[in-house]
C-alpha cells in the first residue's frame, strides 16, 4: 500500500489516498488490521476510509419479535455511538502515525443483509438511521471530510430501483429516498449549534450496537475472568472431526488438527466455555493463542485458524468471529474479540478450516486463553435528534428533527437564540411505522408554523423526520 501511494503520488502530487478500515460499527477500532494499517500507511495517506454498518443482521438467522424489537431500538439509538467511534478513529490514527487524517465514510447503511423475515435495509427505521448518520458524519469534531450512501441505484441496497426498459422505464422508490431528497432540499449552507433536550430511550443491544441502557459512558474492557489452556484443554471434544479429511487430537499441552486432502470448508466445533459463576452484566470475549501449520515444502501457508461463536450456534445467533491473521509456519500468537450479543452465556471455539482446495498438513495450537471482559454501555438515546443550518444569504434558518420512536408524538418548545424569525413553514416525511417499506411519503408540504416572539411550538410525529425553515 505505501509502495503504491508513493508510485501514484509521483505520477500525480494531487492525487490523494486513502486507507481503509474494518467495516462495521466502530466496534472494532483498535483490531490489529486498523492499527497496523494507520501505523504503516497513515504516513502516506491522505484520509482514513470507513465503512460504517450497524447494527448488523445476519442472513438466514432466525429473528424472534422480541429480537426485532431489539434491532429497531438499536438502529435508532446506534448513530450516538457511531458519534463516539468516529472520535476513536481520530484518536487511534494519531496515536499510530502521529499525525491527524480526515475520515471519509464511503460507506454507509444498516448492516441488514438478509430477506427474511424481512428486508431491514429497506425500511423506513433503516431511512432515519442513515438520515441521522448524516447528522453525525456533518458535526466538525468528527472530521468526515465525505460521506456516501450505500447505495443510490440497483444493486441489493439502491434506494432507487428500476426495471422495465429504456424506453419504459419504472422506477421504484425505497424509503430511503423520500427521506434523503428532504434532507437534501432544506440542508443551508452553515451549520448552526443546537441543543436538544428531549425524552431518552433504552436499548438491548443487538450485533454491531452496544447496549444504550446507562446513565453515562462505561467504557468497557475491564477483565473480568480468564480461563487458561488448561481448562479449555478439559472441555476439548473431538467428534465433529470424524472425517476422513481432519482428525483431532492432544499432545500434552497442545491442540491438534491433522488434515488430510480437505476437498471443502470446514468449521467442525471442538470446545465450549461458559462465562463464571457470579459474573453480572453483558460481557465480550477476548481470545489468544499461538499456532503453526506444518504443511508440505514449498506450498503457501493454506487458512486453518480457530475462531468463537456464541455457544448457541452460529445459525441461531450470527455471533461469530476469525481470530485470525493467516496460519504461519512458525509459532505465532493471534487474538481477537468477540463482541457478543448482550445475552451471551458462553463461546464455542471452533477450527476455521477455509481452503477446500485439497489441503494437507497438521494445524497446531496452544497456549489458548479466554478473558471474559466487561462490555461497553452507553446512555439511553435520545428520541429527537436535530441540526441546523443558516442559509448564505442569513434569511432562513432550517431545523431538521428525527423523532425515533415507534409510539410518542413529542410536543416541543423550539427556542431560536440570536435569530429573529418573522414566519415559518414545515415539511415532513413519515411512514405507517418504523418497519414499514412502503407508504413513505412526504405526508407536509411548506405548512405554515405559528410562532410566539420568533419561537414556536410542535408536535414532532412519532417515526419521522420534519424540516422547519425559520425566515426573518
Amino acid at each position: 500500500a505505501v509502495n503504491t501511494a508513493r508510485a501514484m503520488k509521483a505520477v500525480d502530487p494531487t492525487i490523494k489516498v486513502g486507507v481503509l478500515m474494518v467495516p462495521g460499527g466502530g466496534q472494532d477500532v483498535y483490531c490489529e488490521w486498523n492499527t497496523t494499517v494507520a501505523r504503516m500507511a497513515g504516513p502516506v495517506a491522505d484520509f482514513v476510509v470507513v465503512h460504517v454498518y450497524a447494527p448488523k443482521v445476519v442472513k438466514d438467522v432466525p429473528i424472534s419479535p422480541q429480537q426485532e424489537v431489539n434491532l429497531i431500538e438499536s438502529t435508532m439509538g446506534v448513530t450516538e455511538q457511531i458519534d463516539h467511534h468516529l472520535k476513536e478513529y481520530h484518536k487511534m490514527v494519531k496515536e499510530q502515525c502521529g499525525r491527524e487524517l480526515p475520515l471519509a465514510a464511503t460507506e454507509f447503511n444498516i448492516g441488514a443483509v438478509t430477506n427474511t423475515p424481512r428486508p431491514y435495509r429497506y425500511t423506513f427505521a433503516a431511512a432515519l438511521e442513515c438520515a441521522d448518520m448524516m447528522r453525525v458524519f456533518l458535526k466538525p469534531e468528527n472530521g468526515v471530510a465525505m460521506a456516501h450512501y450505500w447505495q443510490l441505484a440497483n444493486g441489493y441496497w439502491g434506494m432507487l430501483q428500476s426495471s422495465g426498459t429504456l424506453s419504459e422505464p419504472t422506477i421504484d422508490k425505497r424509503p430511503a429516498f423520500p427521506v434523503f431528497k428532504l434532507f437534501v432540499e432544506h440542508l443551508g449552507e452553515t451549520l448552526v449549534a443546537t441543543e436538544v433536550d428531549a425524552p431518552l430511550q433504552s436499548a438491548f443491544g443487538y450485533l454491531g450496537a452496544y447496549p444504550a441502557d446507562a446513565d453515562e459512558y462505561e467504557p468497557g474492557g475491564e477483565v473480568l475472568a480468564t480461563i487458561g489452556s488448561e481448562e479449555i484443554l478439559s472441555k476439548v471434544y473431538f467428534e465433529k472431526f470424524n472425517t476422513e479429511e481432519a482428525a483431532a487430537s492432544l499432545e500434552g499441552d497442545v491442540f491438534i488438527v491433522d488434515i488430510d486432502g480437505l476437498s471443502q470448508k470446514r468449521y467442525p466445533t471442538f470446545a465450549t466455555v461458559d462465562i463464571p459463576t457470579g459474573i453480572e452484566g453483558p460481557c465480550d470475549f477476548r481470545f489468544s493463542y499461538e499456532a503453526r501449520f506444518i504443511g508440505e515444502p514449498d506450498k503457501p501457508t493454506p487458512s486453518a485458524t480457530i475462531g468463537l461463536m456464541d455457544k448457541r450456534g452460529y445459525s441461531q445467533t450470527g455471533s461469530a468471529v476469525s481470530v485470525s491473521g493467516g496460519t504461519a509456519h512458525e509459532w505465532t500468537e493471534y487474538s481477537g474479540i468477540l463482541n457478543a450479543l448482550v445475552d451471551a452465556t458462553g463461546v464455542t471455539l471452533v477450527a476455521r478450516l477455509e481452503d477446500g482446495g485439497g489441503m494437507t498438513g497438521r494445524l497446531e495450537v496452544r497456549n489458548m486463553q479466554i478473558e471474559v471482559i466487561r462490555k461497553e454501555r452507553f446512555p439511553e438515546y435520545p428520541l429527537l435528534t436535530a441540526m441546523a443550518t443558516i442559509s448564505e444569504d442569513g434569511e432562513t434558518t432550517t431545523l431538521i428533527v428525527i423523532n425515533k420512536s415507534e409510539v410518542l408524538d413529542i410536543e416541543t418548545d423550539i427556542l431560536l437564540d440570536g435569530f429573529d424569525s418573522k414566519s415559518a413553514r414545515l415539511w415532513e416525511v413519515n411512514a405507517p411505522g418504523l418497519l414499514a417499506q412502503t407508504d413513505v411519503a412526504q405526508t407536509k408540504t411548506a405548512e405554515p408554523l405559528p410562532l410566539d416572539a420568533g419561537d414556536a411550538t410542535y408536535v414532532f410525529p412519532a417515526h419521522s423526520i420534519t424540516a422547519i425553515e425559520f425566515s426573518r
